[in-house]
């Protein structure tokens, strides 16, 4: 577990994996702004998203838990591609939590933890709407 105090003042954990009772607070945090996380091809229930996280973690997918002063408040997963490249698979920050800076220090602490393991090529996509991920995803370093 990974701990960083924000200046608000804040104190963002990650915990690895996202232990399997929050996935349905994942699930409603992803219905919060469906528009930022779901398409046609997502999942349509409950059942069908568990299977999806249990079949993702079954094929080397990693899912974090993010806690904001020790409360669960997002996700954040990486599907490896090779041992040296691999994409996020996920950004989820629920409603409240986000716009303080809880997925910019989320993902550093990720990014940089992947770095110290080999990997060397992360890439991310998203909705050409979701303009928050997007400056986000800008402010950590992406391109």
């Amino acid at each position: 577990m990974t701990s960083v105090t924000l200046p608000q003042p804040l104190t963002v954990t990650l915990e690895e994996p996202l232990a399997e009772d929050s996935w349905p607070l994942l699930w409603s945090w992803l219905h919060e702004h469906p528009d930022a996380h779901l398409d046609d091809t997502s999942p349509l229930s409950w059942p069908q998203f568990r299977r999806e996280v249990q079949t993702r973690l079954k094929h080397g997918e990693r899912l974090w838990g993010v806690l904001v002063n020790d409360s669960p408040a997002g996700a954040i997963g990486y599907a490896p591609i090779t041992r040296r490249v691999g994409m996020l698979h996920g950004v989820c920050i629920r409603r409240g939590a986000s716009g303080r800076g809880v997925a910019d220090t989320a993902l550093h602490v990720i990014l940089t933890l992947l770095a110290s393991e080999g990997v060397e090529k992360v890439s991310a996509s998203y909705f050409a709407n979701n303009s928050h991920i997007r400056e986000c995803l800008k402010r950590v370093g992406f391109e």
